[in-house]
């Protein structure tokens, strides 16, 4: 006969369990409500789908699973009539992650990341994604300038300007003939292809 204990882990394990991340959508309230299948493996899309949650301030959705492509895990909680995901893990896709370090990433819908921030333990932060928006990605944007190219093309109009010379016809004393003073064309001979990211924009 089961002691005590041994009772309640199979009552705990009738409620909680890990279950296959199937697909999610989002509710009126902008919940992330997900489908998973039942204790025995089974795909129900009929169930009842369960709510998700995690950390507050934080939402993800994890690629839809399937037999070919593999699932994303959910750690199932049932209470009373309600269902719940209180963790994901997804084996699918793992990033590196060194120690001290915060890693948060994006995937696409097939997968692919897109998008990645590494907080780093000595506070440096690296964000890498297709486009960086910093400010209100709604509002009115200008690409972010790039700093060497600005400067390399402001050191090449000061030496354009420290090293030109005027061409002259003009002659030194009274007369009757008006000189020509001719500016070199171009003044700059540096014009750089772009001062602009092509990648990052900030809010104006």
């Amino acid at each position: 006969m089961a002691g005590p204990r041994r009772r309640i882990e199979r009552v705990v394990d009738s409620l909680i369990w890990a279950a296959n991340w199937v697909s999610s959508t989002l509710a009126s309230d902008s919940d992330v409500q997900v489908q998973v299948d039942d204790p025995a493996g089974n795909d129900n899309a009929e169930a009842e789908p369960a709510e998700v949650w995690t950390i507050a301030g934080v939402q993800s959705r994890p690629k839809d699973g399937s037999e070919a492509a593999g699932y994303a895990k959910a750690l199932r909680v049932q209470l009373g009539d309600t269902l719940l995901v209180i963790g994901t893990h997804d084996p699918r896709h793992v990033e590196e992650c060194e120690l001290g370090e915060l890693v948060l990433h994006a995937l696409g819908d097939d997968g692919s990341r897109r998008a990645k921030i590494v907080i780093k333990p000595d506070g440096t932060i690296d964000v890498s994604g297709t486009e960086v928006v910093i400010g209100n990605p709604d509002g009115s944007l200008e690409p972010i300038a790039l700093g060497t190219a600005i400067t390399n093309h402001f050191d090449s109009i000061k030496g354009d300007f420290d090293t030109h010379i005027h061409t002259t016809t003009a002659t030194v004393g009274a007369g009757p003939t008006v000189g020509v003073i001719s500016i070199p064309a171009p003044l700059f001979t540096n014009t750089p292809s772009t001062l602009k990211s092509t990648k990052h924009n900030v809010e104006t």
